[in-house]
């Protein structure tokens, strides 16, 4: 949409904040509603995250902010994107789990690929029609 208008993509996300906000405050209210309805409880307490697990895992958050700013900075969406990746590589480094290892850089390459090919029109005529 940024290219077909002019406007740049960071502009078209501040205007979106508010119907996206709507949309998800729906959403909500929708499931909340249908979960009272058929006496759908809460998850209980104890197997909830602590509060301390929740904050020791937000550096996960780190590339989305990034994009965000990146965007705001006038960065095109792919080239923020391509920098978020490599925060993200960064990341995985932070947690032994995470740790990104040449076989799993690899692997996540590959399932790229095939996500990316498959996402492609079937044929070259459609794609131009």
């Amino acid at each position: 949409m940024a290219e077909i208008t002019g406007i740049p993509y960071f502009k078209i996300i501040t205007l979106a904040v508010i119907p996206a906000l709507l949309y998800y405050l729906g959403v909500f209210c929708m499931v909340h509603f249908i979960s009272l309805k058929r006496g759908i409880s809460a998850i209980p307490n104890e197997e909830r995250p602590s509060a301390k697990t929740i904050l020791q895992r937000s550096y996960y958050f780190i590339p989305f902010i990034s994009v965000l700013a990146l965007l705001a900075y006038g960065y095109s969406p792919a080239k923020a994107a391509f920098h978020s990746i490599w925060i993200s590589i960064v990341l995985s480094f932070f947690n032994r789990r995470t740790w990104l290892t040449p076989m799993k850089f690899l692997d996540a390459l590959s399932r790229a690929m095939v996500n990316a090919a498959s996402s492609l029109p079937s044929s070259p005529a459609r794609a131009w029609s």
